[in-house]
């Protein structure tokens, strides 16, 4: 059985052979990899829980994710990892943008923003499918109704969907109503507002604020 020293000493052998021997290194990497389409699906799964992990909205920064007080958001364990609930990753902008609902700069080919980190959540199968291809006003009911614990709210944000003439899955809804998902990861997202954009600034601040975040909890592990 390997010992923790000598795993912790291969990874760190690996980092420095790859040129990482610092954060400011190991961000400007990730920037440009640890991308949905660049990174296996499990390792992008897994950078979510760590990012999800003891961490609140920061409510100086809206859609903005900073860490929180220790136990406040467990996400880093076996039961995190098997959810249904956490199964699938969701491109928060859709990987296509159909009639141009979304800023065109998230959609440069040379970056490709819409695939880096700060555009991703974790969703159930069924949510992600009914979310899917829609605009931002229509995926932020569908996030804030999974954020929702009282399910006498979900009517609400029905009522608020009518005012804004979208008409949500009605299926979705009623398995929104029966469910309790997990959801405090969405939290950063979901207490947006209609009015809030979501666009290539702050998809490029949520990256930014998410690698920090994996960094300062992962570097721990290997170089301490």
């Amino acid at each position: 059985m390997l010992q923790y020293e000598t795993i912790k000493n291969h990874f760190t052998e690996i980092l420095k052979n790859k040129g990482i021997n610092t954060k400011t290194q190991w961000k400007e990497k990730a920037q440009n990899y640890l991308k949905y389409d660049s990174t296996g699906k499990d390792i992008i799964r897994l950078a979510l829980l760590i990012a999800s992990h003891d961490t609140i909205p920061d409510t100086t920064n809206k859609g903005i994710v900073k860490l929180g007080r220790h136990g406040c958001s467990k996400y880093l364990c076996l039961e995190k990892w098997l959810s249904n609930d956490l199964k699938t990753i969701e491109h928060i902008a859709p990987q296509t943008n159909k009639d141009n609902m979304w800023d065109e700069a998230l959609y440069d080919i040379n970056i490709e923003t819409y695939q880096a980190i700060g555009n991703l959540t974790l969703l159930p199968q069924d949510l992600n499918s009914s979310a899917g291809n829609k605009g931002w006003k229509e995926k932020l009911l569908y996030y804030q109704s999974v954020a929702e614990k009282d399910p006498a709210k979900i009517d609400d944000i029905k009522r608020r969907a009518a005012a804004l003439e979208i008409d949500l899955n009605p299926d979705t809804i009623q398995l929104l109503k029966g469910s309790h998902f997990i959801n405090e990861h969405l939290s950063s997202v979901s207490s947006m507002s209609a009015d809030d954009v979501w666009n290539k600034e702050l998809v490029d601040n949520r990256t930014d604020a998410i690698l920090d975040i994996i960094w300062n909890k992962v570097s721990t592990w290997i170089f301490n």
